[in-house]
């Protein structure tokens, strides 16, 4: 399923990189994801996973997420 396997890099890039970059523990880490988690969703009309993105002056503007591999 590509889907499963996109969302699986997804958690696995964010996940190792913020174990990485910011010294987060298991714990940390999961309760941080949670919140990185309501800007992240599924676009069924482009079959990609989608990030929303505040943009200066306030806008929200949707683009491809940065960690899919299939661009």
């Amino acid at each position: 399923m590509e889907l499963a396997r996109a969302w699986r890099r997804v958690v696995h890039d964010e996940l190792i990189n913020m174990r990485k970059e910011k010294g987060l523990n298991i714990s940390e880490q999961f309760e941080e994801w949670d919140h990185a988690m309501d800007n992240i969703y599924f676009d069924e009309d482009t079959g990609r996973l989608m990030q929303s993105v505040t943009v200066p002056g306030g806008d929200v503007i949707q683009i491809p997420y940065e960690g899919d591999k299939d661009e």
